[in-house]
Parts: structure tokens; C-alpha cells; sequence
């Protein structure tokens, strides 16, 4: 189903939220920002929502094709919350809720064949997130209804699935992919070359310059061995502002039985002795 498409490109995405003081509090500022602490060569950025109540949405975006394997993606995201105008802003508050998840940061370029005998993939399952908006349920419920309107065809009418295909590339969703296209390969030249031709792309073309960039190699083809790549010392959580992924993981809420079977099985033996 991914014949011919660029290989797909992935991310992890972490987000707490806190209530802050209200003196640092500005209900609907929007704040991204990209880079540190991250090298240049490796591609991340952040996000912060202040929202209702004194609460702030507090966010961190990894590219998995970071070269360094001793790079902690969870630590970097912790590090960044000392930058000094991160941390003027949640200094005195409480962090109230934490979660991580997997993005799909392909695009267009990596989107497979979105139809097959009796099923249709949709949202994330497919790859519709706006990467440089970190945004994709806007999308994704479009791509749904897309689908429902596919399936009431073909159920009623007898109308091919592969026609969803089409009805989504006729939609405003593959406008608005097609327009964010360029931005996540871009980044494969650096942080500062990345940022420039994103401004260019962006602001002065409207994701409308007349040649598409490829995702040149999967995600895990960028990494290097770990004994050529610099060791990286993460603080020690303070507890106030940094935490642990044990404390973190906690804030989910997510729940398990004591007793619940593992549903992860590794398939290579080498690995059950590390």
C-alpha cells in the first residue's frame, strides 16, 4: 500500500498541563518555538497554549530521525522546561495532567493507498496530521466523514471504495496537507536552513512553490552507533519543575491489572537477554 510513497516519517509528542500563577497568565497566547535544546541537526520544537482557568498546555515535538541513541526524548522535553522564559512562566504552579504519544509527520509524501477490499484508513492511521501545526483531529474527523460518505456509497449504490481515494484529494484536507508538504523534509538540512526555507515556503509562497521535497531515508536509518555519538548528562529531576517518567507516567491515569497479559512479544530471541 505504500508503493511508490516516501518512506514514513514519525515523531513523539509530550504535553503537560499546569495551572500557573495568575499574574503569568495571558488566556489565548499561542507561543512555538524550535531548536533547543536540541542541536541543529535535529528536529523539534514546542508548543504553549494558555488556556482557560490560569492553565497553560505545555508541549514538546521530537523527530524519531534524531542520530544521537543516547538522545532521551523525554529528558529533552524536561530540559526544556529550564529555559528561562519557559520557566518564569510555570515557576509557582502545579502540573496537574502529562501524556506522550506517537505522531505521524509524513504527509502527503508518505501517505499510502488509503483504501483496500472492505476497509478505508483514516486520521492518523493514514498520516493526516498538519505537522507544522502539530494540529490533525481537524483532519481527521474530515477524513472520517469522507469515509462514512465513501461506505454509504458503496453500501446503497455499490460504488467502489477506491472512490474515497479521490474524494479525499478533492477535499480541503489534501489542499491543506499538500500546502504544509515541504516543511518536516526541509528540516533534513538543519535547524537554521530549515527555518529559512520554511519562512519562504510559508509566508511569501502559501506552501505553494512549484516542486515537492521527498523523505529521503526512514527514521531509523538516521541513527548512528552509539559509541560515535557524545553521551548526554540529563539533570536529575528537581520536582518542581522537572519530574521523573514514574511520576509522569502516573499523571496519565492510565490503568492496569496487576495480573494483564503482556501483549508485546518479541519475535528476536537476542533481545529477551539484554
Amino acid at each position: 500500500m505504500d508503493k511508490g510513497k516516501n518512506p514514513q516519517q514519525y515523531g513523539i509528542g509530550f504535553k503537560e498541563i499546569w495551572e500557573i500563577d495568575e499574574k503569568n497568565h495571558t488566556e489565548g497566547l499561542v507561543m512555538h518555538t524550535a531548536g533547543w535544546p536540541l542541536d541543529n541537526n535535529t528536529y523539534g520544537g514546542s508548543f504553549m497554549y494558555h488556556a482557560e482557568n490560569k492553565q497553560v498546555f505545555l508541549g514538546y515535538v521530537i523527530g524519531l530521525d534524531y542520530q544521537n541513541p543516547h538522545l532521551s526524548p523525554f529528558d529533552e522535553f524536561q530540559r526544556f522546561k529550564t529555559h528561562p522564559d519557559i520557566k518564569k512562566i510555570i515557576e509557582g504552579g502545579k502540573r496537574i495532567s502529562y501524556g506522550a504519544r506517537a505522531l505521524i509527520e509524513g504527509g502527503i509524501q508518505s501517505l499510502p493507498q488509503m483504501f483496500m477490499p472492505g476497509a478505508l484508513l483514516v486520521g492518523c492511521d493514514a498520516g493526516t496530521l498538519n505537522m507544522p501545526k502539530i494540529k490533525g483531529s481537524h483532519t481527521a474527523m474530515k477524513s472520517g466523514m469522507i469515509a462514512a460518505e465513501t461506505i454509504y456509497e458503496h453500501l446503497t449504490k455499490n460504488i467502489n471504495l477506491s472512490t474515497y481515494e479521490q474524494k479525499f484529494k478533492e477535499s480541503w484536507v489534501y489542499k491543506e496537507l499538500y500546502e504544509a508538504r515541504n516543511v518536516k523534509p526541509s528540516f533534513s538540512w538543519g535547524l537554521i536552513l530549515g527555518i529559512l526555507f520554511t519562512g519562504i515556503d510559508q509566508i511569501l509562497f502559501r506552501g505553494k512553490l512549484p516542486f515537492t521535497l521527498k523523505h529521503k531515508h526512514a527514521d531509523h536509518e538516521a541513527l548512528k552507533p552509539a559509541d560515535k555519538m557524545p553521551k548526554i548528562d540529563y539533570p536529575k529531576p528537581d520536582n518542581v519543575i522537572t519530574f521523573d517518567k514514574t511520576s509522569s507516567v502516573y499523571l496519565t491515569g492510565t490503568i492496569h491489572d496487576d495480573n494483564q497479559p503482556v501483549h508485546l512479544k518479541l519475535k528476536d530471541l537476542l533481545f529477551k537477554n539484554l
